[in-house]
C-alpha cells in the first residue's frame, strides 16, 4: 500500500478553515473509483485517489486536468477518498480500505465529522467479463451479496461516526449499450444495471428500518441522525458513462454534482458546496 501524505486541519495557504471559537464541519465523501474525477475535497492535499493493482492500493497519479471541481462553503472542511477497484463484498471496510481511510482522516476529530456520503457497489455486481450472459440466479445472488456489504460498510462507518449523518449515493451504471462490441454484450450491460437500480432500492429500504431504530434509540428528539439514499444515477442517459467499467464521462460528472449539491444547496452536499462548479 503506497500513498502520498494527507494533511492536518487548519493547515495555512491554501489548507481547510477553522472557524474562529469552534470545530469545522468535516463531511467525508468515500467512494470506488466512479467520483475519481469529482473533486470535492476542500484541497488537493485532502483528497486520495487510489487504484487497485494485484490486490493492492496504490496513489493514482495525474489527471486532474478532466476534474470537475465543486466550490465548498466558507468554514466547513472534506476529505475525499476514492479507492479504485473497490470490491464491498469482498473487502468491506477492513484491512487497507480501513487503514488508507484512518490516513485520509488524519488530523480529524472523528466527532467533528457530521455528514458522511458512501458510493459503491458496482465492482461487486459487474462480471469481470461483460461478454458472459449473468443468469436470474447469478443476478439475485450478486444483489443480495452487494447489498449486504454495503450495509455491512453502513454500519462500520456509523460506529466510528457515532454522531454523523449518512447518505447513500447509489451504485453507479455500466453503459446502457455496447462502447466496444467486442468487449461488451447489451444483454449483460442492461443486467447490471437492472441490479444496480435493485441494490439502490434495497439499501434504501433497510436504511430506513435503520433510521427508524435510531429515532427509537434516541427519544425521538430534533436533531437525530439521518440514514438515507440519493441516487446520483436516477437521471442517467446514453453518453453519461465513459467505459465498461461505468466511470463517469465529463457530462456525467456534472450531472453527480447537481444531484449532489442541486440549486440553492438544496441537495444532500449542499452544506458543503455552492450550486457552482468548475472544469480543472
Amino acid at each position: 500500500m503506497s500513498r502520498a501524505h494527507s494533511c492536518g486541519l487548519g493547515e495555512g495557504d491554501g489548507g481547510e478553515a477553522e472557524e474562529w471559537g469552534r470545530r469545522p464541519r468535516v463531511g467525508l465523501i468515500l467512494s470506488d473509483s466512479l467520483l475519481r474525477r469529482l473533486a470535492l475535497a476542500t484541497n488537493r492535499r485532502s483528497r486520495d485517489r487510489m487504484v487497485k493493482r494485484q490486490g493492492k492500493y496504490f496513489v493514482r497519479a495525474g489527471g486532474w486536468k478532466k476534474d470537475v471541481r465543486a466550490e465548498p462553503r466558507g468554514g466547513v472542511v472534506v476529505r475525499q477518498l476514492s479507492l479504485g477497484g473497490w470490491d464491498p463484498v469482498a473487502e468491506g471496510l477492513r484491512g487497507d480500505v480501513r487503514a488508507l481511510l484512518m490516513e485520509t482522516l488524519e488530523g480529524v476529530e472523528f466527532a467533528d465529522v457530521t455528514d458522511i456520503f458512501l458510493l459503491c457497489g458496482v465492482n461487486s455486481l459487474r462480471p469481470s467479463n461483460l461478454m458472459e450472459e449473468v443468469s436470474d440466479s447469478q443476478a439475485a445472488s450478486r444483489v443480495k451479496k452487494t447489498v449486504d456489504a454495503v450495509l455491512g460498510v453502513v454500519r462500520d462507518l456509523l460506529g466510528l461516526f457515532p454522531t454523523a449523518q449518512l447518505t447513500y449515493l447509489g451504485v453507479g451504471r455500466v453503459p446502457f449499450a455496447p462502447i466496444d462490441s467486442r468487449h461488451e454484450a447489451l444483454g449483460t450491460l442492461l443486467r447490471v444495471n437492472n441490479m444496480a437500480e435493485k441494490v439502490t432500492d434495497r439499501v434504501r429500504e433497510e436504511l430506513q428500518v435503520m433510521a427508524e431504530a435510531v429515532r427509537r434509540e434516541e427519544g425521538g428528539r430534533r436533531g437525530q441522525r439521518i440514514l438515507g439514499v440519493h441516487d446520483c444515477f436516477s437521471r442517467w442517459e446514453d453518453g453519461m458513462t465513459e467505459d465498461r467499467y461505468g466511470h463517469p464521462s465529463t457530462t456525467g460528472n456534472v450531472q453527480i454534482l447537481r444531484a449532489l449539491v442541486k440549486r440553492g444547496g438544496r441537495g444532500p452536499c449542499g452544506r458543503f458546496f455552492l450550486d457552482s462548479f468548475h472544469m480543472e
